[in-house]
């Protein structure tokens, strides 16, 4: 995995999104929909694929992932979670505005990392794309 750098220039209100890419990825709580605690945390490369929030983005999603939803965080709540926001041109199937989400502020796959994660999941909303 590259070593990877917060970009400062994101502003602490950017939106980010994911895709919600499995039914599974979505849970009911108390009758409320919510994003299941580990949509944020990536056991393969330790990197979560997310979007810079716009229309251009989100058209070419929507190309990509006709009638999916996505999970919304800003980069003070990805900071505050202990995870840097970088930027990623070369990934994302070429679709603009992609992003890597690293916790750094925890062991990969300690307990830590996993509460750190799923205190991002819980401060998410989840929107049509």
């Amino acid at each position: 995995m590259p070593e990877r750098e917060h970009d400062e220039t994101l502003a602490e209100d950017a939106r980010l999104i994911r895709v919600l890419v499995r039914e599974d990825w979505i849970v009911s709580k108390g009758g409320q929909e919510t994003v299941a605690s580990f949509v944020f945390l990536d056991g393969r490369t330790h990197e979560v694929s997310c979007y810079l929030d716009s229309p251009q983005t989100r058209g070419s999603l929507r190309d990509k992932f006709p009638g999916m939803r996505v999970a919304v965080v800003t980069v003070r709540a990805a900071r505050a979670s202990g995870h840097i926001v970088a930027r990623d041109e070369d990934g994302g199937a070429g679709i603009p505005g992609h992003v890597v989400l690293v916790q750094v502020e925890a062991r990969l796959e300690s307990k830590e990392h996993k509460r750190k994660t799923r205190e991002l999941a819980s401060t998410s909303t989840i929107e049509p794309l």
